[in-house]
């Protein structure tokens, strides 16, 4: 794995705690109290999609938390340590690891550039989170054209959305070239279990189905 990270963002979804919190009930790595609690987003480094596996392959499973779930986690089955994710919006180009539960040696430290999936987030607490940064969201009503927004700096606000591009940038460009494998490659990556967990009631997304159906009753 390349030591220096393409982006680092903080999370806002109600998955990706999920995610850790899993490995914890498994005996994983404990998850620091401050995202338990949902007082700070969940902070998420993205490598180029290019590593190798020195060993312990073996010990590596995968899954994904529901069926309609599109990320696939690779999770260690001697200590439950998450390493990294794939999703398909990464077009892989990159892996998503979360610094929370899992230690990288020698991975250089990057500065956050933004929030992601601030929909998921309390409004009134999301503009107190410090530092102040853009927030990308997620409009589940809108038309698939316009479903991707960003925020101001410590705003609702909308944004430029030209500023997107500016940020996930790194997720258009291919790993480089050399030895190693891609996530694709290690068994069983592109057959991860289901996991069959309930979405977390803060979601944004259920709290819309659901009152969607109420409406519809």
């Amino acid at each position: 794995m390349h030591s220096l990270p393409r982006l680092k963002l903080k999370c806002c979804c109600v998955d990706c705690l999920q995610r850790i919190n899993w490995c914890e009930q498994q005996g994983g790595p404990k998850v620091p109290l401050e995202h338990a609690e949902r007082k700070v987003p969940i902070p998420l480094i993205y490598m180029a999609n290019r590593f190798q596996v020195l060993r312990g392959a073996d010990k590596l499973s995968f899954y994904k938390l529901r069926d309609d779930a599109e990320c696939s986690m690779c999770i260690t089955t001697c200590c439950h340590t998450l390493m990294f994710a794939d999703h398909p919006c990464y077009s892989g180009n990159v892996l998503v690891g979360m610094p929370a539960a899992a230690t990288w040696q020698g991975l250089e430290e990057k500065e956050a550039e933004a929030y992601i999936q601030i929909q998921d987030w309390d409004p009134e607490d999301y503009v107190q989170l410090e530092p102040k940064l853009p927030g990308s969201y997620t409009d589940h009503m809108a038309a698939p054209e316009e479903k991707f927004g960003i925020a101001k700096p410590g705003s609702l606000e909308p944004d430029d959305k030209s500023l997107l591009m500016e940020i996930f940038g790194p997720f258009f460009s291919p790993p480089p070239e050399g030895p190693g494998i891609q996530f694709k490659d290690l068994p069983g990556a592109e057959t991860p279990w289901n996991l069959g967990l309930a979405e977390d009631r803060s979601s944004k997304k259920l709290q819309l189905s659901d009152s969607s159906a109420a409406g519809g009753a």
